[in-house]
């Protein structure tokens, strides 16, 4: 009886490390089980509803022919369309008038380049970490490489 309980509690405990695993942001191509066809896809966030890091992102995959992804590429705008890998992301007409406010701007762009070094590291979204200081930018890169893998799975 007690080998009983005690496989069924062993049972439901996996059952919910497993769902748990299950929960989050979902990717709906699973870029390591599904084919990739080779070349340069693009894919383009939606735009930030929050006024003030604003913007949007724009991500580039290359997909070889072993079906991995060789090289991404990133690119973050801000709500007016300026590059946030510029010297010029946190300054205000072209001045740094908040000596703070350009640090954590420029900060926060250097930051959001990592995604793409998880990315090409892990070649799998699901292992992209957030980072603090950077999560809009991490939700604006997972769905923009969501996109591109979309393109790259579709059927020629």
């Amino acid at each position: 009886m007690k080998k009983k309980i005690l496989s069924m509690l062993l049972a439901g405990f996996t059952g919910v490390i497993v769902l748990s695993g299950c929960s989050g942001k979902t990717v709906t191509v699973d870029e390591k089980t599904t084919r990739l066809n080779p070349g340069t896809y693009t894919g383009q966030s939606s735009k930030s509803d929050d006024e003030k890091a604003g913007g949007y992102t724009i991500v580039k995959l290359t997909i070889g022919e072993d079906n991995r992804i060789t090289d991404v590429q990133l690119e973050i705008y801000d709500a007016n369309g300026k590059n946030k890998f510029s010297e010029d992301y946190g300054k205000t007409y072209g001045e740094i008038t908040d000596e703070e406010a350009y640090k954590t701007a420029q900060n926060a762009a250097k930051i959001a380049k990592q995604y793409a070094d998880q990315y090409m590291a892990t070649q799998s979204l699901s292992e992209v970490d957030v980072i603090t200081g950077a999560t809009i930018s991490y939700d604006q890169f997972i769905e923009a490489a969501d996109i591109a893998l979309q393109k790259a799975s579709e059927k020629e």
